[in-house]
């Protein structure tokens, strides 16, 4: 599966859809799409708050669950499960990918599932 966390208005979710579509199309995975962003009310003063706005479209994607969401993103609540999160992040690979920067990122479509992408994704090079 690949899931990209959604961010920003209308534009910026059209371009991140678009680049998880052919990312999950060139996997042969579902997209799913996390958002976890754009629900969280809880930002500083200066925090624009948006919608999802994809739903208006007949898009070819599902919300990511809250399981799907945890796997990409746990958070143990113990000091034990913190240090077990550490050694597992340690000992597995990242499967969650930062934008690099705010062009086209070259790693980006080479990425396999499972996999998380955050960033904006504004370059037509990714679909």
């Amino acid at each position: 599966m690949i899931v990209i966390r959604l961010m920003g208005g209308l534009g910026n979710q059209l371009f991140q859809y678009a680049a998880g579509r052919a990312l999950a199309l060139r996997n042969r995975v579902p997209l799913k799409l996390d958002l976890s962003l754009l629900e969280d009310r809880n930002g500083g003063e200066h925090a624009v708050y948006r919608d999802f706005e994809l739903g208006a479209f007949h898009i070819n994607a599902q919300v990511a669950t809250a399981d799907e969401v945890r796997y990409f993103n746990p958070t143990p609540k113990t000091i034990i499960g913190r240090i077990g999160h550490r050694l597992k992040k340690a000992l597995r690979p990242q499967r969650v990918y930062w934008e690099r920067g705010r062009t086209f990122d070259p790693l980006i479509p080479d990425l396999t599932a499972p996999m998380c992408i955050v960033g904006s994704l504004q370059s037509e090079r990714y679909f």
